[in-house]
């Protein structure tokens, strides 16, 4: 199983999504999930942003991390794909179609009450912690439905 998070940037959101959920796979024994990040307008190459990486338990999750384009080719490789917003899963099945079923907006795929995480972009240390509890409890729920 691949999952794929789609943001804006890839600089902030789905970098944490990638880096919380490969945290929990492994001290679960969920090797299987393979984990990555993309953005949608991603500047390629952008390191995370340092209160994203701040917002983490341990920051150095994505010391590594580079921001990178979604394409046709990493959706391909995915198996499920979770947007941040509903808008970021609209603009992935507008222009990829051939993807549309495995796209899905991250809350909506938990069935939260609320459709999009919350963009810490240019917030402060408590802003992107919010936005780290608001993904880090939909991906509990995320690995729930995969493990049943």
């Amino acid at each position: 199983m691949e999952i794929l998070f789609v943001c804006t940037g890839n600089t902030c959101r789905s970098p944490m999504a990638e880096a919380l959920l490969k945290s929990m796979t492994r001290s679960r024994g969920l090797g299987e999930i393979k984990v990555s990040s993309a953005g949608i307008a991603a500047a390629t190459g952008s390191s995370a942003s340092p209160l994203a990486r701040d917002a983490l338990d341990d920051g150095r999750a994505l010391d590594e991390h580079r921001a990178r384009q979604v394409d046709n080719t990493l959706l391909a490789k995915a198996d499920l794909v979770l947007t941040m917003t509903g808008q970021h899963a609209a603009i992935l099945r507008s222009q990829f179609p051939e993807h549309s079923d495995k796209v899905h907006a991250l809350l909506e795929y938990v069935d939260e009450t609320e459709t999009d995480v919350a963009d810490p972009f240019g917030g402060d240390r408590e802003t992107y912690r919010r936005t780290r509890d608001q993904i880090e409890s939909a991906l509990v729920k995320v690995l729930a439905r995969l493990t049943k």
